[in-house]
């Protein structure tokens, strides 16, 4: 089975996930993003791959596409490149831990960009759900007219290969804010 690696920007040597050296390389890393890939290629088992950045164009049949989720919604994101680039590729898609970003925490700050909603028009339509980070998003996605969406958070959660354990503090079961 083919998969193609979309949007994923980490390097490999000898089976492992790596990265190029800040210093010296000649673009500079997002160790974020590339923390995110490495989650989900440990989670992910893959045999055949092929690798497409969001403007380019996949050349050859895949089975599959799976896209590294990152904080893609925000009014500076390239659809018009994201959408060519899904639209490149005749294969199921499965996008795992996408996110939305806004300053003012507006849910609606995307309501008018005709992109951002092909975008996720072209997800509904090729993914059985939507993975997102968390509740914003979900009603970003929800006001886009997403429909499966799932909350699993950053896909870095789960670089481990377990589930984390999330503790509260009793004081959060309160009404009381300090």
């Amino acid at each position: 089975m083919k998969t193609a690696l979309v949007h994923f920007n980490h390097s490999s040597n000898d089976n492992l996930t790596t990265w190029p050296n800040m210093r010296t390389s000649k673009w500079k890393p997002n160790y974020g993003d590339m923390l995110v890939c490495a989650a989900i290629l440990r989670e992910v088992a893959l045999k055949e791959t092929v690798r497409v950045g969001f403007g380019g164009t996949l050349e050859q049949p895949v089975d599959r596409a799976l896209i590294r989720g990152s904080t893609y919604l925000h009014n500076n994101m390239d659809f018009d490149a994201a959408n060519k680039t899904l639209d490149s590729i005749d294969a199921p898609l499965a996008i795992v831990g996408l996110g939305a970003q806004n300053p003012t925490k507006d849910v609606s700050f995307l309501d008018q960009n005709e992109g951002a909603k092909n975008f996720i028009a072209r997800l509904n339509e090729r993914s059985k759900s939507i993975s997102v980070r968390g509740h914003f998003t979900a009603s970003v996605l929800d006001r886009l007219g997403a429909k499966n969406i799932r909350i699993t958070g950053c896909p870095s959660l789960f670089y481990t290969l377990q589930c984390p354990q999330i503790s509260l503090p009793e004081r959060l079961s309160t009404r009381e804010r300090a």
